[in-house]
């Protein structure tokens, strides 16, 4: 009986110490490679993902504004069909045509109602952000072969979600982020413009973190319970 007792007290502690290792390493990855995105504390980086939700609702409750305000200001950093910014140089596919088209959309657009955040979706982004970032990996699909509901299944259990999910790479301007979801060079469908003002979502998530190509990557998770 000893025995045992002693065998499944090291099987217990080597659990324990390997939740505490990999719990270590995420917390490693988040928290010490933040300097490398412009991002020097957790908080800083906190305060990025609420950024990016709060660009994003006023986006959706005043779409006119928003291209007043702030696309309008993205056109003036526009060179050769390159961005200018935060002494970086963004190449684009459209240039400014993009930009002045985006303007037109959202000057004729209406409000929608603002997202909620939910915490569960935050988790979700977050596991790609922790995935893909240390690999210096692009896209949707996880190293594990999910795909954003199955990684939001994790931890929302239902049948009925309708999900959608957007990923920024090297920004770490939330006004910025939120334009180029907007202004979506060089997808004809403007795939994540269609996201940020589908009335069909009702929450949000968003995680950022380092990314080992981009320095920085955001994931931003929309969600729906039909």
């Amino acid at each position: 009986m000893q025995k045992l007792l002693k065998i499944f007290f090291f099987i217990l502690l080597f659990q324990l110490s390997y939740f505490s290792e990999s719990q270590a390493l995420k917390d490693k990855f988040n928290l010490k490679n933040i300097e490398k995105t412009q991002l020097s504390t957790a908080e800083e980086l906190q305060k990025l993902e609420d950024e990016i939700v709060k660009e994003i609702n006023k986006v959706r409750t005043n779409p006119p504004l928003y291209a007043d305000e702030v696309i309008k200001s993205i056109e003036t950093n526009f060179r050769d069909g390159k961005y200018h910014s935060h002494n970086k140089i963004y190449p684009t596919k459209e240039g400014i045509s993009a930009v002045r088209e985006c303007y037109n959309f959202l000057i004729n657009t209406k409000p929608i109602t603002p997202l909620t955040i939910k915490n569960e979706l935050k988790m979700a982004a977050k596991d790609l952000v922790i995935d893909h970032g240390l690999k210096g990996i692009v896209g949707h699909i996880g190293t594990d072969k999910s795909s954003p509901l199955t990684r939001v299944r994790r931890y929302i259990n239902s049948d009925k979600l309708i999900i959608g999910e957007n990923i920024s790479y090297g920004m770490t301007d939330a006004k910025e982020i939120t334009a180029f979801f907007l202004i979506n060079d060089g997808s004809p469908s403007r795939s994540h413009r269609q996201l940020i003002l589908s009335p069909k979502f009702t929450m949000i998530g968003v995680s950022c973190g380092y990314h080992t190509k981009y320095n920085s990557m955001c994931v931003v998770v929309f969600a729906d319970v039909k």
